[in-house]
């Protein structure tokens, strides 16, 4: 099978740069570029392996069979995605895994 594309929702982008903002404060840039490069990672890794992540359960019908993977090094940010469709990954939000993603997902809609 061919790896499919993978493509982020204007709320995973948002989810990133705030993510980053939070980093650059902590530590400075060199943590900031080891984010970005681990997210690279993580999403390289869901285009190729899209059904490996965690199933998770989200009583949204538009959120049917969101699953999550874990960003390499930031092992608490979880990737949130969708099979888009046969030739697309979509991630739809990036996420501390301890937030309450029931009432963000809902919120979302």
């Amino acid at each position: 099978m061919r790896p499919l594309r993978c493509v982020s929702t204007p709320a995973a982008d948002t989810d990133a740069e705030e993510l980053a903002e939070f980093y650059a404060e902590q530590s400075g840039e060199e943590l900031v570029t080891r984010f970005f490069l681990a997210l690279e990672r993580a999403s390289e890794f869901i285009r190729q392996n899209p059904e490996t992540g965690a199933p998770r359960q989200i009583n949204h019908p538009r959120l049917q069979g969101l699953r999550s993977w874990p960003v390499p090094g930031f092992e608490d940010i979880r990737l949130y995605y969708l099979l888009a469709d046969a030739r697309t990954v979509r991630i739809v939000r990036i996420l501390h895994g301890r937030r309450d993603l029931a009432r963000i997902f809902e919120e979302q809609g």
